[in-house]
C-alpha cells in the first residue's frame, strides 16, 4: 500500500463524438458518431504493438509519450454538459520510471450523460483509497482516503457522476493497458496504455521477446518523469547504458550520475522526454513569502542534463494563470525553430491548462547553457541549467574535474515582477529594482533577514582503534548552518568546474572566490583558450565554465563566493552583494588534530568598483576561442551582407490624459535603429512567415543603418523620440552576415548585452567610441575571436560580429537587461529556405500552440 505517491493523474472518463466521416451519414447525437475518451483521448489502436515499439526503441508512428496528466481545459465535470461534445483521437502514452507510486483520480463525466465504468489495469493490482460522488476535489476529498485497509482489485467502478481514486506501485517493466471493461465503450476509444521503464536491477528489466514473436528492426529510444532517464547505444556490443541524472536541490551539489547497463538494441543516437510542470510554490526569501511562478515547485527549475547529439523531447504543462513560453538559451535549433521558445516570435504562448511538446536536437554543441521563461518578467523565478555532456567517449580539453557544480546566479524580488514591470509599462518609469541577488536561488548572509543560522551538532563514530575511542566517543562536531546561503563543500586538492549563468534580469555581474584562482575553460557553450583570473565578469544570459583548484591542504577557514554590479548606466539599480560559502570538509584525521571546535575566520574577496570598465574590458579582450583541430573557429572571412545598429534608450509620448513618469513627462523606451519592436498578438511570426501571412503581422522593411547618422556617443542630440514598429530583416540562406552594433548616448551611454537566438556568432572587434568603418575593421581578430550567442555592447562603444545564416526560420535578437528588451530593444531575422530539403524549415508541430 503506498503511503506516499511519486506521481499523480487526473483522468476524465466518459462518452463523446467525432465527427461524421464526408459524404456518410451517421447515427450518432446530431449526426455525429460515438466516442469515448480517456482525458478527451479517444485511444487509436496501433497497427504495431506498442510493446514491441517500447522494448525495440521505436515509438515513432506508433505512439507519442505525451497523454496529458490531467484535463487540458477543466469544466464542471458533473454538470450541465458544455456544448462542445467532440473528443481528440490519438495513440498517446503514460511514461513511468520503474517504482515509481502513482495515484490515479478517474472522474466521470456527463458530456453525454454520466455513467458507471469499470476501469481495468493490466499488469498491476491497486488499492481503491477513495470514491465519491460530483467533482472530485482536491483539497478536502484526500483527507477521507482509506490508507489502512482499502479493496485490492485489477477492476474498478468509476461511479456514475461520480469519481474514484487509486494508488498503485509501478514495480512491473512494459507496457500495460487500461480501459472500460464496457466493451462498446473500449470500442469507441475508452482506453489508454502505461509504460513501465526497466529498473537498474536485473529481476527489474522486462524479459526478452520469445524467439517466435515477429521481428522487425528498431532503433533506441527513451523518456523519464522526474529523473531524467537515458539510454545510451553502442553499436558495437548491442548495449545501452542508463542512466538516472537526479535533479539536486539547490542548496546542494549532490552527485550528477548513477549508472547501469542493459542490452536492449543496435542504435546510434538517443532520446530525452521530460515533462515540466508550470505551478505555482509559495517561496520564502528575505522574511517574506511569496506565491511563486516554478516548475516543478522548484526555484531555481530542475537541471536537464544532455548529450552532444540527443534529441530533447519536453513537454511544458501550464497550471499557472500567466501564459507560458520556455526558451533554451542557446541551443541552435538546425531547422526546428518552433522549439526556440521566444512568445509570440516563434510560438505563441501557452495558455492556462495548455501543453505544448518543445522537440529539437542538440548539433555540434556541448557545455553550459540554460532554460528560462520567455514572455513578460517570468523568468525572474521561471530558469534552469541546461548541461550539454561531450559525446561518450569524448573527453574535455582540460583537466578532468573532480565534480561538476552549476551556479546559477538570479535576482529575487519581495514584490511580484509581473506587477513590478507591468506598473512600469503603464507610468512609462522605470521599475523598482530587486532586494537581493541569488546564487543557485539563495541571497546569502549578506543580507538583512537572510544571515539566519541553525546549529546541527553531529556525534562522530566511535574509532575501533582502543587509543582513540575516549576521544571519539567524547567529541561532538557542531555546524553552523546558514538557511538562505548556497554552500559549497569541496575536498582540499581537488579542481571543480563550476557551470556559471547569469539569470539575473537586469544585471551584469563581477564574481570571485575569496583566495582562489578561477581558470576560464568555456563562455556560452564554446571551448577557449584557458586563463586564470582572480574575478569574471558574466552578462545577463551569459554562461561561464571555470576550474576551481583548491588548496592543497585543509585552509582552516571558510571563503566567501560573492557577486555584485557591473553598473554602467545612469538609472536606479541593485547595489548589493550576494554570497555563498565555499567549505572545506572536514576529515577524521582533521577532527582528531583540532580537539576544539573553534569557529574558523571567513575571508571576503576584493571585488572590482562596480564601475571599473577597465576590469570589463580587459577580461573580455582575454576571451579567444580555442581555434584548434577537433574545435576549430569557422569564422566567415568575407561577409554577403553588413548591418549597422544603433543599440540604446530613447522615449515615446505620454498618452493623452495620462501623467508619464519618464524624461520630461516622456515614457522610456528602447531601440535597435531608432525602431522600437511592437510584439505582435494575433499570430506569432514565425508562422506567419511560414503560411506567408505576414500581412498585419509584421513587415520586412528594418533598416540595415541608421536612417539618419548622428555622433552616436557624443553631446546627446535634443529629440529623444524613437519610431515604433514590427520590423524584421529578411536574409537569403547561407548568408553571411557581419553585424556592428553601436552604443548610443542618447539617454546616457550603457552597455548592452545582445542575445542573438537560433545562432553563434564570432566578436571580431569592439572598441569605445563611434565605431569607424575605414580603421577599426583592419584590428578585426579573424582567427581566433570568441564564439558567442550573448555579447555586450560596450557603454559608449562598439562591437563587431560575424555569423552565417545557416539556419532557416525566424531568430529574435535582444538586450538581455529585461528592462530594455520590455521597452522594445529588440529585433527579428528571417532566414529563407535553401533550396535543399535539409535546408529547409521543419513544418509546425500539431500541438502548437495557438494564440
Amino acid at each position: 500500500m503506498c503511503r506516499k505517491f511519486d506521481r499523480q493523474f487526473f483522468f476524465t472518463v466518459g462518452l463523446g463524438t467525432n465527427p461524421c466521416s464526408k459524404n456518410k451519414t451517421c447515427q450518432g447525437p446530431n449526426g455525429t458518431m460515438f466516442a469515448a475518451s480517456v482525458s478527451n483521448v479517444s485511444f487509436v489502436m496501433p497497427t504495431k504493438a506498442l510493446l514491441q515499439a517500447h522494448h525495440f526503441g521505436q515509438s515513432k508512428g506508433v505512439y507519442s509519450p505525451s497523454f496529458p496528466t490531467s484535463p487540458l481545459i477543466p469544466f464542471n465535470y458533473t454538470g450541465t454538459p458544455p456544448n462542445n461534445t467532440m473528443v481528440s483521437n490519438g495513440t498517446k502514452l503514460v511514461v513511468l520510471p520503474f517504482n515509481t507510486s502513482v495515484e490515479l483520480i478517474m472522474q466521470d463525466t456527463s458530456i453525454l450523460g454520466a455513467e458507471s465504468h469499470p476501469l481495468h489495469l493490466h499488469g498491476f493490482n491497486f488499492f481503491v483509497v477513495g470514491q465519491g460522488f460530483g467533482n472530485f476535489d482536491p483539497k478536502k476529498d484526500p483527507g477521507n482516503f482509506n490508507l489502512v485497509d482499502p479493496v485490492e482489485r485489477n477492476t474498478v467502478g468509476v461511479p456514475s457522476g461520480g469519481w474514484v481514486a487509486i494508488r498503485f506501485l509501478a514495480d512491473n517493466p512494459g507496457v500495460w493497458f487500461m480501459h472500460c471493461h464496457l466493451e462498446v465503450h473500449t470500442s469507441w476509444g475508452l482506453k489508454m496504455a502505461w509504460v513501465v521503464l526497466d529498473g537498474k536491477l536485473p529481476n527489474q528489466k522486462l524479459f526478452p521477446p520469445p524467439a517466435d514473436l515477429p521481428k522487425q528492426k528498431w532503433v533506441s529510444i527513451f523518456f523519464h518523469h522526474h529523473h531524467l532517464w537515458r539510454l545510451f547505444s553502442s553499436p558495437s556490443s548491442l548495449c545501452l547504458s542508463i542512466q538516472s541524472l537526479h535533479l539536486p536541490s539547490p542548496g546542494t551539489t549532490n552527485s550528477m550520475y548513477e549508472s547501469a547497463a542493459a542490452c536492449i538494441s543496435l542504435s546510434s543516437s538517443s532520446f530525452l522526454a521530460s515533462f515540466l510542470t508550470v505551478m505555482l510554490q509559495d517561496v520564502t526569501r528575505l522574511c517574506h513569502t511569496r506565491s511563486t511562478v516554478t516548475v516543478n515547485g522548484k526555484f531555481p527549475g530542475p537541471r536537464i542534463v544532455a548529450r552532444e547529439g540527443d534529441r530533447l523531447l519536453i513537454e511544458v504543462v501550464n497550471h499557472v494563470q500567466n501564459n507560458i513560453s520556455i526558451h533554451w538559451h542557446g541551443i541552435r535549433q538546425l531547422r526546428s525553430g518552433w522549439s526556440d521558445g521566444p512568445a509570440y516570435i516563434t510560438q505563441c504562448p501557452i495558455q492556462t491548462g495548455q501543453s505544448y511538446v518543445y522537440n529539437y536536437t542538440i548539433v555540434g554543441q556541448r557545455g553550459t547553457l540554460w532554460w528560462h521563461a520567455h514572455i513578460s518578467w517570468l523568468r525572474s523565478t521561471l530558469y534552469g541549467s541546461l548541461i550539454i555532456l561531450p559525446k561518450l567517449g569524448t573527453p574535455y580539453p582540460f583537466p578532468k574535474p573532480h565534480r561538476e557544480v552549476p551556479i546559477i546566479f538570479g535576482e529575487w524580488f519581495i514584490a511580484d515582477p509581473e506587477v513590478i514591470i507591468n506598473q512600469a509599462m503603464q507610468t512609462g518609469g522605470g521599475p523598482n529594482v530587486s532586494d537581493a541577488y541569488t546564487i543557485n536561488g539563495f541571497p546569502g548572509p549578506l543580507y538583512n533577514c537572510s544571515a539566519k543560522k541553525s546549529i546541527i551538532c553531529l556525534r562522530s563514530r566511535p574509532s575501533t582503534n582502543a587509543t582513540q575511542l575516549h576521544l571519539f566517543l567524547s567529541l561532538t562536531l557542531c555546524v553552523w548552518w546558514l538557511a538562505d546561503t548556497f554552500m559549497l563543500k569541496v575536498k582540499a586538492g581537488k579542481t571543480y568546474l563550476l557551470r556559471m549563468i547569469n539569470a539575473a534580469l537586469n544585471e551584469e555581474l563581477f564574481f570571485s572566490i575569496a583566495k582562489h584562482t578561477l581558470t576560464v575553460v568555456e563562455v556560452d557553450a564554446v571551448y577557449v583558450k584557458p586563463f586564470d583570473t582572480e574575478t569574471l565578469l558574466i552578462a545577463p544570459g551569459q554562461t561561464t565554465n571555470v576550474l576551481l583548484k583548491t588548496k592543497p591542504r585543509h585552509p582552516n577557514a571558510k571563503f566567501f563566493m560573492s557577486a555584485r554590479p557591473y553598473v554602467t548606466g545612469q538609472g536606479t539599480f541593485d547595489g548589493s552583494t550576494v554570497a555563498g560559502i565555499l567549505e572545506y570538509g572536514v576529515s577524521r584525521k582533521t577532527i582528531q588534530s583540532s580537539h576544539s571546535n573553534k569557529k574558523l575566520p571567513i575571508y571576503k574577496p576584493n571585488l572590482p568598483p562596480i564601475n571599473d570598465t577597465s576590469f570589463a574590458t580587459n577580461f573580455t579582450s582575454k576571451l579567444r576561442s580555442l581555434a584548434s583541430e577537433e574545435f576549430p573557429a569557422n569564422v566567415p572571412q568575407k561577409f554577403d551582407r553588413q548591418f549597422f545598429f544603433t543599440v540604446g534608450l530613447g522615449t515615446i509620448p505620454c498618452s493623452k490624459n495620462k501623467t508619464c513618469q519618464g524624461p520630461n513627462g516622456t515614457m522610456f523606451a528602447a531601440s535597435v535603429n531608432n525602431v522600437s519592436f511592437v510584439m505582435p498578438t494575433n499570430k506569432d511570426i514565425l508562422e506567419a512567415h511560414h503560411l506567408g501571412q505576414s500581412k498585419g503581422v509584421y513587415t520586412p522593411d528594418f533598416p540595415i543603418s541608421p536612417l539618419i547618422p548622428f555622433n552616436y556617443t557624443g553631446t546627446p542630440p535634443n529629440n529623444t523620440m524613437v519610431s515604433n514598429g514590427t520590423k524584421l530583416v529578411v536574409l537569403p540562406f547561407n548568408t553571411s552576415v557581419e553585424l556592428i552594433m553601436q552604443d548610443t548616448s542618447i539617454l546616457g551611454a550603457e552597455s548592452h548585452p545582445l542575445h542573438l537566438h537560433g545562432f553563434n556568432f564570432f566578436v571580431v572587434g569592439q572598441g569605445f567610441g563611434n565605431f569607424d568603418p575605414k580603421k577599426d575593421p583592419g584590428n578585426f581578430n579573424l582567427v581566433d575571436p570568441v564564439e558567442r550567442n550573448t555579447v555586450g555592447v560596450p557603454s559608449g562603444g562598439w562591437v563587431a560580429v560575424r555569423f552565417l545564416a545557416d539556419n532557416p526560420g525566424v531568430w529574435f535578437m535582444h538586450c538581455h537587461v529585461e528592462v530594455h528588451m520590455s521597452w522594445g530593444l529588440k529585433v527579428a531575422w528571417v532566414v529563407l529556405d535553401g533550396k535543399l530539403p535539409n535546408q529547409k524549415l521543419l513544418p509546425p508541430p500539431a500541438d502548437l500552440p495557438k494564440c
